[in-house]
Order: structure tokens, then C-alpha cells, then sequence
């Protein structure tokens, strides 16, 4: 029977007695009979354990906090998994229990308890800082029986710790905390309006697992944006590193700003962005939590992997694209460094040095001097019996020849054979060994043109009230003259080592005339045409004069009154010094007077429909003058005009096969080209301008640039790819991502339509030879290759151990993850 005993009833009674209230009724002196017990518990919910377990993977320390008493709450913990060790107390039953003392075999100290379970009236404001120390030591760890104060002082004492804390709860009791934490997490169901309102976050659904969740999602876009950087910077070594060898290297410029503006705003964009919809990565929950002091979201190893890792293999693929297919039309990269330091490539004529391989014409026909000599005597006569093979001042014979005939072209990939002393030889590969510009050393005096200039009247071009000659800024744009063509062109050989004797030619490789971009009119391109850049009708000046000149000047003057030797010295010893840019020749009003822009065919060569014989009498004089023939014949002077008003319309003359007389050697072929007659298109008084060379040397670059902007595209392909994972090998990551999947397609879609729709060729686009697409492929493959080996060994040089003391999993870094894991 179970009741009160009467003893505690009297007692009960008096005391009602003395407070005047009224005596506990006589009922609880009665017996009872003891029927059962009945108790409550708030079990946890099914998903909490897991929950547990995978926060403890992730390096992630749970501690439970509760009003509950001690054994509640030790007892839940271990349920849970938030406690699975032994506590002190544990330890000491079981000394206690086996009879076992301080210093006895087979003693335990309580002292290394992994676990320990925390009664709130242990702890206050008060508790010494070593005090924590210890407790937030143990791996596992539980408060009970705490005050809302308790609660915010063990936040505290965490975040004193380093640690990011976030807290979860429902009740009043527990906004303190939820307010104090890093992350205060609110019961979306049973929280209270104030743990609402004080937390920064709210659980929808009740759930510790979706905290967990949100943990992962945590990581994974954390990992997304890293992942995106990395992309993204990658692309910034391939587009710095152009501009570097620009400056460093002097070539033609690989990549213009336009083409990286299509790259950053462009093709890069949606790869870029359809980061944001890839999967995490296996592992993302068994990493430890970031220190976020030092993994940030750019870090050094990022940058080091971004440049100086897969940016430098981008940049190879870039360069190597580039002088491909500058090479496959001709240009070969060993003649590039230097070209890029004036502002003349696409813009003015170029020379080159070349040796071995064949001069075709626009049919790629090989000269017949070359090859059949004795059944071309009108063409060969000269040469006939010239044993070409023995000397480079021989081959130069021939080769003057051949251009006199419209075998303009060089191909070097045509090797010439012959005979010598009965056996059959052929020339060995051939090689471009140096090209260069004529020097632009003629500076006018003049700061503007005179009233009514026009660019087709030479006339206009001298303006005597303001400083003489007119040549665009005279403080920054000088003009290539007629004698620093010729010093390229008339060089001396030296007889003791003639083979090292190579004269420079203007450069047509035949490879640019097999081109997709070539067109036979360039030869002799109206200069009212302004489909070809500085050129037209409305041209601005201080454009005009930035490119091939229509005209060349000389560097001496022609009056009567005027000794050459004492303005400007001999001819041969004006060709001295004309190739010295940094000594320009500055021209002024009493220095020029007499001068006068040579219309003769140097190099370009320009015909003037209108020109009358005695204007071509004049020049054929002047020449014979400038070569130092001063004994000519009217019959020659008669000849050389012949020749002049036939080469108007492109028609071959006999007289250009004594063309010596009267203009350089070498340079008529350039009117040959393609065949030209008289185009009835042409009106009379306009200046035709070969365009060749600087055409050639335009649309090259521009394919190469174009070139090097669709090798970024399949070189951030690869970029792609491989920063789907960090850690794992892509094999496992797989290409489920459909956003990338459409982003990988889209930038190639938008790289080959930028390429192949004329109408945006206007950008420095060009249509591609389908061969070029494929020069970055191989760097593409070994970004990939070498990513997948970082990883690879990363991942064996690094170790990953579960400690059984705290449950988490923990990744002992290698070396290279040390270095390169970012």
C-alpha cells in the first residue's frame, strides 16, 4: 500500500492549523494500490543519427545542449551518436567496480575520457578559461540541465575558440544563443515567434538532416564559385601573353583586344556561369570544414593553378595556332620577331631574304629559266647559260629575270633540280632567313597639308607656309623612300663567300596566293578603292600616310642649280644610311627645293592613265640620272617610255627585257601578277597601287588572330572539363551537368559562326581553313591528361583515416595536395 505517513500528516495539519488554511483532507492517510507507471519521452527523430554520422565526416562537431538531466541527456546523445565513448564517470565505475586504484595494473584515468557530459551547475559566467579548455577538449561532448545564460555563454566560449558555431532551437530560452551564434537556426514548425525573429535562418521543416543538407549545399556552391574562377582565370594567360611577346618579342600582334573582348563577354560567359548547376563531387562530405582565414575563394594555389599551370599550356596552344598558320601562309615564325616593332605589318611593303625554293607565277608555274632555259630565249636569253646552282649572285641573275616575267611568287615548298657534272641534284629546303620593312626616315617639315590637299595630286603634298613637305605628323610618321627600298634591294655581294650573298625581295609568298583570302586584283588596286584600308577617295591624312605610300620620295634633289654631293652626298653613300630609322632625314622648304615624288615603278608600283609621254620622258631621265647614266640615247629614253605607257595596262613589253636602263632591277614583275590588261572599269586619271605584300600580311594576321581566339575556345574546353572536380578523378564527376553540356556546344556554335558569317568579319574575324580548328586540339588533350595525373597523385599521396575518437574523417595532405590542391 502506498500513502502518506500519518506521521508527516500530523505535521501537515498543524502547520494548516497555524496558517489558519484549511487540513489536508483525512483521503491520503488511506491505502493505495499501485496499478503502473506511465512515462514521456520526445524520442529523436529517424533521420537524426545519420544526420550525426554525416556531420561527423565532414569534420563537423556536434554538440547537444538541453535542460534535461544529465542521464537524459547522456542517454540521448549516445541513441544519437553524438556521444559513443565512455565518460569520466564511466571510467571511474568501472576502477570502482574492479576493485582498481590510482597506480594499480590495469587502472584508467578518467581524465581521457573522450566523452563528457556537462551539468549547467558546473559552469557560470565565472568558469575559468582552462576550465573550457578541457571540456570543449573532448571530442564528444553534451551540456545538461542549462539556463538560456548557460546557453549563450558556451556559445562564447566556442566562437573564443575559432570555431563557427551555429545553434539550433524552438523556445524562448534558446534566443540568446540563436542570436550570439554564427548561425542561429529557428524551428520553422515549433519555434516561437522570438527564436524567429532572433534567428538568422528558419528549418521549415523541423529536420536536423535538412541542417546537414544545407551544410552540403554550403560546400557545393562554395565549390562552384572556386571552380568558376578557376575557368574563367585561366583564359587571362592566353590573352596577357600576346600583348607581352608584342612588346618583349616585337612580332605581329597574335591577339587583338576585340577578339579577348569576344573571349571575356563572349564564348566564356555561359561556360562560365553553367558552373553553377554542377554536381558535387563524392567526397564533398568527408572533407574537414574550410579554415576561413586561409581558403578563400581566390587563394594563391588557385592563381598558381589558373597561370602558371593550365594558362601557360593555353598560351602554347595559342602561339603554336598562331605561327601555324601565319607559317601555312608563308610567314614563317623565325622571320616574326622585330616585324611587330614598327606599325607597318598589313600596312606597308615587305622584304625578305630568302633561299633555295622556286619563283612561280600566279598559275604556280616555276620560272622556265630555272628549268628550261635554252626553250624560253625571249624570257631566259640573258640567263641562258648561266649555271645558277654555283653561286647566290648567279641565282640573283636568274631570279631578276624571272620577275621581269611575272614569276613574282616564292614557294618554298618547290625545290628546283638540276645537273651538275652529270648527276642530278636538288636544292635543299627552303628557307626565309630574315624580312624587314624599308625603313621610314623621311620626315616632312610641314605639321598639316596645304588647302586642297588631295592624296592623288602629289602637287598638294608640299606646303610652303608651313614648313615645306606635308607626311602626315611630321613629329611621328615617317616615310619609306625610294633609297631604303633600294639599299634592301641592290646589296653588294661579297666574292669571297658569294653564297652567302641574298639579295631582298618583295615578299610574295605563293602560299598566301593559294589562300582562301587572295584576290589578283590586289596587283593593281585602284587607290579610290576603299575596300583595301588607307586607301579611298575621303581618307583622313593622318591615316593615309601610316600606310604603303602611294609614292616614293628621293633623298636628293634634281634642279639644275643643285650639287647633289653637297646636300645629300652620293647615291651609294644615301643607300648607307638609309636604313637607319633613328637618323631620320628631315626635310624642310630650302632643303627640298627640286624634289619630287618617284612615280616610277619602285616598288609599289603606280600607273597614272593620264600621264602623257613627256611626264614618262621625265621620269625615265630622272632614273637613268639616279643609277649614275648620264650617256643615254634619246632611242633609250624613247624605249624606257614605250615600256612605261605598256605597263599602264599590265602589257608586257620587249623593252622590259633591257628594263635596267631605266628603273630598278626586278621590281616590273609586280605588275605581272595575274595577267593584267587594261580594265575598261578604270577611268582615266586613276592611280592603280599594288597591294600585294601588305594585303597578304593583313589577311595572314588576321586568320592567325583568328586562329588564336578559336584555339582559347578548344583549349577552355578542356578548362571545362576538368574543373568539374577538384579532387576526384572526372571519371567519376561524369558530363550530367546539361547547362555545361549546352555551354561546351554553345561556344563553339558562336566561335565558327564570328568566323564564317562575312558580315561579322568586320570584327578581325575570318573564315578559317577547317584544318586550323584543329592545332589546339592536342593541347586540349594535354590539359586534360595533366589534370587527371594532378589528381591522381594527389589523391594517392594524400591519406584519409576515420579517428575513432571523434568519429570524424580525417585527410592527411601529400605534398602535392599541399601545393597544387586549390
Amino acid at each position: 500500500p502506498i500513502g502518506e505517513p500519518e506521521g508527516e500528516y500530523q505535521a501537515a495539519c498543524e502547520l494548516a492549523k497555524a496558517n489558519n488554511d484549511a487540513a489536508p483532507s483525512d483521503r491520503c492517510m488511506q491505502k493505495l494500490c499501485y496499478l503502473g507507471m506511465m512515462a514521456l519521452i520526445d524520442p529523436p527523430r529517424p533521420q537524426v543519427p545519420d544526420a550525426v554520422k554525416r556531420c561527423k565526416g565532414a569534420g563537423i562537431k556536434v554538440i547537444m545542449v538541453t535542460g534535461d538531466h544529465p542521464e537524459t541527456a547522456k542517454a540521448i546523445s549516445k541513441k544519437v551518436g553524438i556521444i559513443w565513448g565512455e565518460t569520466s564517470d564511466d571510467i571511474a565505475d568501472r576502477n570502482e567496480a574492479n576493485g582498481l586504484t590510482k597506480g594499480m595494473p590495469g587502472w584508467e584515468d578518467p581524465d581521457f575520457a573522450p566523452a563528457i557530459v556537462v551539468p549547467g551547475w558546473d559552469i557560470s559566467i565565472d568558469t575559468p578559461s582552462e576550465v573550457w579548455d578541457d571540456i570543449l577538449s573532448h571530442p564528444q561532448c553534451v551540456f545538461a540541465r542549462t539556463s538560456p545564460q548557460q546557453k549563450l555563454i558556451i556559445v562564447e566560449n566556442c566562437q573564443k575558440r575559432g570555431h563557427v558555431v551555429a545553434v539550433t532551437g524552438d523556445g524562448v530560452n534558446d534566443s540568446p544563443a540563436l542570436k550570439k551564434a554564427d548561425i542561429g537556426i529557428a524551428m520553422g514548425i515549433m519555434g516561437t515567434d522570438v527564436s524567429k525573429e532572433a534567428a538568422d535562418m528558419i528549418l521549415l521543416d523541423d529536420n536536423f538532416a535538412s541542417i546537414v543538407n544545407g551544410i552540403e549545399s554550403g560546400r557545393l556552391i562554395f565549390d562552384n564559385l572556386k571552380k568558376s574562377i578557376a575557368y574563367t582565370l585561366s583564359s587571362n594567360i592566353p590573352e596577357i601573353s600576346p600583348f607581352l611577346a608584342f612588346i618583349l618579342v616585337q612580332i605581329p600582334l597574335p591577339l587583338s583586344t576585340v577578339l579577348i573582348l569576344l573571349v571575356d563577354l563572349g564564348t566564356d560567359m555561359v561556360p562560365a556561369i553553367s558552373m553553377a548547376w554542377e554536381n558535387a563531387e563524392a567526397d564533398i562530405m568527408g572533407r574537414n570544414p574550410r579554415d576561413a582565414n586561409v581558403d578563400r575563394l581566390v587563394t594563391l594555389k588557385l592563381i598558381s593553378f589558373a597561370y602558371l599551370q593550365i594558362g601557360v599550356i593555353q598560351a602554347l596552344s595559342g602561339f603554336y595556332t598562331y605561327l601555324t598558320i601565319l607559317n601555312d601562309y608563308g610567314f614563317n615564325p623565325s622571320v616574326l620577331p622585330g616585324l611587330g616593332a614598327v606599325d607597318a605589318w598589313g600596312k606597308n611593303t615587305l622584304l625578305c631574304k630568302v633561299r633555295y625554293g622556286a619563283w612561280v607565277n600566279f598559275e604556280g608555274q616555276v620560272c622556265p629559266c630555272f628549268v628550261n632555259p635554252h626553250e624560253n630565249p625571249a624570257i631566259c636569253g640573258k640567263v641562258a647559260n648561266v649555271e645558277w646552282w654555283t653561286a647566290e649572285s648567279k641565282r640573283n641573275l636568274v631570279i631578276s629575270e624571272c620577275q621581269t616575267a611575272g614569276y613574282i611568287y616564292w614557294d618554298e615548298d618547290t625545290s628546283l633540280s638540276y645537273v651538275e657534272n652529270g648527276v642530278g641534284k636538288r636544292d635543299p629546303p627552303a628557307t626565309n632567313e630574315a624580312c624587314a620593312f624599308p625603313a621610314k626616315q623621311l620626315f616632312g617639315g610641314a605639321s598639316n597639308p596645304a588647302t586642297g590637299f588631295n592624296a592623288f595630286d602629289f602637287n598638294t603634298y608640299w606646303n610652303p607656309t608651313n614648313g615645306g613637305l606635308y607626311s602626315g605628323n611630321s613629329a611621328t610618321t615617317g616615310q619609306p623612300t625610294a633609297e631604303s627600298l633600294e639599299a634592301l634591294r641592290s646589296r653588294t655581294c661579297d666574292t669571297a663567300n658569294d653564297d652567302g650573298c641574298l639579295f631582298y625581295y618583295e615578299y610574295l609568298p605563293y602560299r598566301s596566293v593559294m589562300s582562301q583570302y587572295y584576290n589578283m586584283h590586289w596587283n593593281a588596286w585602284p587607290v579610290s578603292d576603299s575596300n583595301v584600308p588607307g586607301l579611298g577617295p575621303n581618307v583622313d591624312p593622318s591615316i593615309l600616310f601610316t600606310y604603303q605610300p602611294i609614292g616614293f620620295y628621293r633623298l636628293w634633289e634634281t634642279g639644275p642649280n643643285v650639287d647633289r654631293s653637297t646636300t645629300m652626298g652620293h647615291i651609294s653613300d644615301v643607300m648607307k644610311v638609309s636604313t637607319d630609322e633613328s637618323n631620320p632625314m628631315r626635310v624642310t622648304d630650302a632643303f627640298y627645293t627640286g624634289g619630287y615624288l618617284d612615280q616610277t615603278p619602285v616598288m609599289p608600283w603606280i600607273t597614272q592613265n593620264s600621264l602623257g609621254n613627256e611626264v614618262f620622258e621625265d621620269l625615265v631621265k630622272s632614273n637613268f640620272e639616279a643609277f649614275g647614266k648620264s650617256d643615254y640615247t634619246n632611242a633609250e629614253v624613247l624605249e624606257g617610255v614605250a615600256a612605261f605607257q605598256l605597263a599602264r595596262c599590265g602589257i608586257p613589253s620587249a623593252a622590259l627585257n633591257d628594263q635596267s636602263k631605266f628603273f630598278i632591277p626586278g621590281l616590273w614583275a609586280q605588275i605581272q601578277a595575274g595577267s593584267l590588261t587594261c580594265d575598261s572599269g578604270v577611268s582615266g586619271d586613276t592611280l592603280m597601287l599594288n597591294v600585294v605584300s601588305r594585303e597578304s600580311q593583313r589577311n595572314a594576321l588576321s586568320n592567325a588572330q583568328c586562329g588564336s581566339f578559336i584555339g582559347i575556345i578548344i583549349v577552355q574546353w578542356a578548362d571545362l572539363i576538368i574543373c568539374k572536380t577538384r579532387w576526384l578523378s572526372l571519371r567519376s564527376q561524369g558530363m550530367r551537368n546539361p547547362i555545361m553540356n549546352f555551354a561546351l556546344i554553345f561556344e563553339v556554335l558562336l566561335g565558327a559562326t564570328l568566323c564564317y558569317v562575312l558580315a561579322i568579319n568586320s570584327i578581325g574575324t575570318r573564315p578559317l581553313r577547317f584544318t586550323h580548328w584543329f592545332c589546339a586540339m592536342p593541347f586540349s588533350a594535354a590539359i586534360i591528361v595533366y589534370d587527371e595525373i594532378r589528381k591522381y597523385c594527389m589523391r594517392q599521396t594524400s591519406s584519409i583515416t576515420t579517428d575513432k575518437i571523434s568519429g570524424r574523417t580525417v585527410r592527411n595532405p601529400g605534398w602535392l595536395e599541399r601545393f597544387t590542391y586549390y
